[in-house]
Parts: C-alpha cells; structure tokens; sequence
C-alpha cells in the first residue's frame, strides 16, 4: 500500500517555480533597462566627441539632431497608441468580464444572506427555545427536589 500523504505535493514547492520565473522576468527587464542606458551613454559621449572636434560643420548636427528628434516623437506616437489600444481593452474588459462576475457574485451574496436568515428562524430559534425551556425544566426539578445532593 501506498500512503496517500506522502505522494501530495505541498502547495509551497508549487508556488517556488512561479516565484523564480517572475525574479527571471524582473532581471530580463532590468538587463534590458541596463542595456538601453549604456547604448545611451555610448550615444552621448560619441555625440559629444563629434561635435567637439573642429571640423564638425553646426548644419549637419542640426540635421541629426532633428532627424533624432523625429525618430523619438514616431516612437513616442506609437506607444501612446499602443497606451490607447490597451486601454480600451481594458474598458471592455470591465464591462464584458468583471462587471457581470460581480453581478453573480452580488446574487450569491444576496442568497447566502436568505440562507442564513432562513436558517437562523427556523433551525437556530427553535433550538434556542428548545435549550430555554429544558433548563427551565431543570431548574424547576432543582428546585423541587433541594436535598438531591
């Protein structure tokens, strides 16, 4: 025979493996932070020697620098789209998917409190009075018979 309590696998060595693939999501993000800071800090002092060097023509940083300027307002307009798309599945996902969860939620709340209140009058009431009137019942043979012990 096989004992059934050591085969069960505790709820702790299931949550361990969630718990290292989001410490592996977090490193992944900030590696990825990290990364992007550097490539921009190279950018920079690479930036800062060509324009610091004499023959550097002011026109043509102009010209970089708005050709940059444009490359970060389209990506800046496409994660505001992305923003707005998210949201709105967002919105639709409240009124589609929670709002009727809490609707049934509501109604199970709702019955449980008619359960409740049907079975406090009449299981829990009765057994009360039951409960009275036996220790009335008791107390009146106490009484009556005061020599018992």
């Amino acid at each position: 025979m096989v004992d059934d309590t050591q085969s069960q696998v505790p709820e702790t060595d299931v949550i361990v493996p969630d718990q290292k693939l989001q410490r592996n999501r977090i490193n992944k993000v900030l590696y990825w932070i990290l990364g992007i800071f550097a490539v921009l800090l190279i950018l920079s002092i690479a930036t800062v020697i060509f324009i610091s060097s004499p023959d550097v023509d002011s026109g043509r940083v102009r010209d970089i620098f708005l050709i940059l300027m444009a490359l970060t307002s389209f990506v800046i307009s496409v994660a505001f789209v992305i923003l707005l798309v998210q949201v709105a599945l967002l919105v639709n996902l409240l009124d589609n998917e929670i709002r009727p969860v809490l609707a049934n939620l509501i109604e199970s709340v709702n019955d449980l409190k008619g359960t409740t209140a049907f079975l406090s009058e009449n299981m829990v009431e009765p057994v009360m009075k039951m409960n009275e009137y036996v220790a009335g019942l008791k107390r009146l043979v106490d009484i009556l018979r005061p020599f018992r012990k």
